[in-house]
């Protein structure tokens, strides 16, 4: 058999060390060639709008990874499969089907976030004003800084919050809890169920307006107030308008359950902070009133 000559073999093994060679030095002449460093995420002017993957355009559906654009790569993924889609995109993060995430730094997981930094999450929820969230099933807050939480609660100005059940908050930092309630005026709260719905200033201070009502109706066609506050203190008990500082109306009673067997302590009433208290004497019918630290207890006899 013919040998090779010894040459040869030693070219065999020569030529592949010469081709590392060059490669490093072509990897060295390359790298030196950068006059500027590339950003930390960056890429190159010559990468623009390059690199994706198989699929339709971005944010259609079925894969699209990253673009090159502005010496930045920009992350787009979409994927698709049955509209069971993820997105993220330009600050941008879809979940779940039938949702959309059209504003900047927003998030939606069924729902649409189209505010700047909104949070959508649940079935049809809707966050369209910049910085709102919207949590549950058809909430909606459509205002700068407002929220939503529930199901079909409404919140429609700025830096409102509704939570619950058919909830709405629609007078400015307003806010409604509970079932059915309605927060419209500036700075109003409306808890409970079924308050009433009383107009008002949604975007100023009126001292006639609700400040605060806790709801104790029956449904949408019987709604009533136990407790209402007013923008100019007066506090009503079983009435939505109070008159008074302390309204009781008609057919409410204010009731006294301090009785005593004689005239109540004189300890009771020694100092002028004390003034107003009332108790009763139902061993010798009378009312007792304090006038405070000069007169002390006051009484009045009652009789048939």
């Amino acid at each position: 058999m013919a040998r090779l000559p010894k040459r040869s073999v030693e070219t065999t093994f020569i030529c592949p060390r010469l081709l590392l060679l060059g490669a490093a030095l072509f990897v060295m002449m390359s790298t030196a060639s950068l006059a500027e460093p590339i950003p930390y995420d960056g890429c190159l002017i010559s990468e623009e709008y390059q690199i994706k993957t198989s699929g339709g355009p971005e944010l259609s559906g079925d894969w699209n990874v990253l673009m090159c654009e502005s010496e930045t790569w920009v992350p787009i993924f979409s994927w698709d499969s049955g509209l069971q889609e993820t997105r993220i995109a330009g600050g941008r993060v879809s979940i779940g089907g039938g949702n959309a995430s059209a504003g900047s730094q927003s998030f939606s997981w069924g729902g649409t976030a189209s505010g700047y930094a909104a949070t959508a999450w649940g079935e049809t929820s809707t966050a369209s004003g910049s910085y709102s969230t919207a949590f549950g099933s058809n909430t909606t807050a459509s205002d700068e800084h407002s929220t939503a939480w529930g199901t079909n609660s409404q919140s429609s100005n700025l830096y409102t919050t509704a939570f619950g059940v058919n909830t709405t908050a629609s007078g400015e930092n307003s806010t409604a809890w509970g079932t059915s309630s309605h927060a419209g005026s500036y700075l109003e709260t409306s808890l409970g169920r079924f308050p009433l719905d009383t107009p008002g200033t949604p975007a100023g201070w009126v001292a006639t307006d609700t400040l605060f009502e806790i709801g104790n109706g029956a449904s949408s066609g019987s709604r009533a107030n136990a407790v209402t506050v007013l923008k100019n203190g007066n506090a009503g008990i079983g009435t939505a308008s109070p008159q008074s500082t302390l309204h009781v109306p008609d057919g409410k009673y204010l009731q006294v359950e301090d009785n005593n067997a004689g005239a109540p302590p004189t300890a009771d009433c020694d100092n002028n902070a004390e003034r107003g208290r009332i108790s009763l004497d139902t061993s010798n019918n009378r009312i007792y009133v304090c006038m405070g630290a000069a007169r002390g207890w006051d009484y009045a006899t009652l009789s048939d």
